[in-house]
């Protein structure tokens, strides 16, 4: 009896896997839907070649969310089947759109699950190229992170993998951003906490501070907090990881005050006055002749001209090219985030 019972649940699943996760027919389909929108947007990874898709939705989130298709040709017909329960099972969390070609009966199926995601821990990751990541993507920093969102270039979060800096406003071309120190970041916290996390990356390689000051010619600034509109949708902002300082290294007593004013300028207009700001060292090997060592010296005292600051060191890691080369390697950019993450617990304690 048992294993007959156990027999009968495993056909029930494998049906609900036909019926929800894939194409029941394996033939091939012309291009049924040109658009899909999603409350009035259009849907953001749309293609007309893919038949599922993964919508996250903020934690508040309490009606299904509308969906309307447009046909290739407007001969298609076109019904829009939508999700029942968005905490429920599989199939229940699935709107299903089918698109009917001929009388036939030939159709095509289009699948959007939803998942409401828990209230994320946030995370801004701000700065020049170190923290866009110059780091070379190989097959070990391919994986999607564990527990771990980005936000994407709509304000919607998707699982995150590498390059984090990839939806970022400000960046420099796509493929100059690869591995930086979200990654190693996001790793060290959720192994050590369990939470769910959200990173918010928008970096610009060779940005001066000067850039990124209120009100400049640039917009870093305004940019980044265009970003974070809405956010609290999502979560609450729990720190600020900041990597900065090669384009000013020279000139570490005004980079000081440049500084002080941009956190306080963040936590006034992100309403969070004590928000934690954790900012790393330059490369070592960069040398007191260009700067870094007294640049660094002046970072290492960051809690004395900031309140709930800290630094993260530089020490040990090694560079992407040679010692001419300002950006750090892979492994150091996962060492460097690793730091960033017991930091922030430290001092979330």
């Amino acid at each position: 009896m048992r294993k007959l019972f156990k027999m009968k649940i495993l056909i029930v699943t494998f049906m609900a896997f036909l019926l929800c996760d894939s194409n029941a027919a394996n033939i091939e389909l012309p291009n049924s839907l040109q658009l899909i929108l999603l409350e009035n947007d259009t849907i953001e990874d749309f293609s007309m070649n893919k038949k599922n898709y993964t919508v996250n939705l903020p934690y508040t989130t309490t009606k299904v969310p509308k969906i309307k298709a447009i046909g290739v040709k407007l001969e298609f017909k076109i019904k829009v089947f939508p999700a029942s329960n968005l905490h429920g099972t599989l199939c229940q969390r699935t709107t299903k759109i089918t698109v009917k070609f001929d009388k036939n009966l030939t159709a095509d199926t289009i699948r959007i699950i939803f998942k409401v995601l828990p209230k994320l821990d946030l995370y801004l990751l701000i700065g020049q190229s170190n923290m866009a990541g110059r780091g070379k993507i190989t097959s070990e920093f391919t994986d999607t992170l564990k527990n771990t969102y980005l936000l994407t270039t709509k304000g919607n979060m998707e699982a995150a993998f590498n390059p984090l800096n990839k939806h970022s406003n400000i960046r420099k071309e796509l493929n100059l951003q690869q591995v930086g120190p979200g990654y190693g970041f996001s790793k060290t916290i959720v192994e050590k906490t369990g939470a769910n996390i959200g990173l918010i990356v928008n970096a610009r390689g060779g940005s001066s501070i000067n850039s990124w000051v209120k009100g400049s010619s640039d917009g870093y600034y305004e940019k980044t907090l265009e970003r974070l509109k809405d956010i609290s949708k999502w979560g609450e902002i729990k720190a600020i990881l900041w990597h900065q300082g090669e384009a000013d290294s020279k000139y570490p007593d005004s980079y000081r005050q440049k500084l002080t004013n941009l956190v306080q300028n963040l936590r006034t207009d992100l309403n969070s006055p004590q928000l934690l700001f954790v900012a790393g060292e330059l490369a070592y090997w960069r040398g007191s002749n260009k700067a870094s060592t007294a640049f660094n010296d002046m970072i290492r005292t960051i809690s004395d001209f900031i309140p709930n600051s800290a630094s993260v060191s530089a020490e040990g890691l090694t560079p992407l090219k040679d010692f001419t080369d300002p950006h750090f390697d892979a492994k150091s950019q996962l060492v460097l985030g690793n730091r960033y993450a017991l930091k922030v617990l430290e001092k979330s304690k």
